[in-house]
């Protein structure tokens, strides 16, 4: 939700989760699960109005059935850059 500290600041987390995961080739249903935090920056006045950057980290687990024909583990950092555009 928004923070309180600075307009335009938000901050949102998540936690998602995949089961009975049918896999090729493999007999047990796989799994997956996701858990990530994001901050979000909104420009609120100006040229850059409206624009705004996301910093996200996740981390993804996957059951072994799932990651052998899939991906695998992982963890990362993204960075999100948005800038709105009017075409008309």
């Amino acid at each position: 939700g928004k923070l309180g500290v600075l307009p335009g600041l938000n901050w949102t987390t998540a936690f998602v989760y995949g089961w009975d995961i049918k896999v090729r080739n493999v007999t047990d249903d796989a799994q997956e699960r996701e858990f990530f935090n994001q901050v979000k920056y909104t420009v609120q006045s100006g040229f850059a109005k409206d624009a705004s950057l996301r910093i996200r980290n996740s981390y993804y687990r996957a059951s072994d059935a799932y990651q052998g024909a899939y991906i695998g583990d992982t963890n990362e950092w993204r960075i999100f850059l948005d800038i709105p555009v009017k075409l008309f």
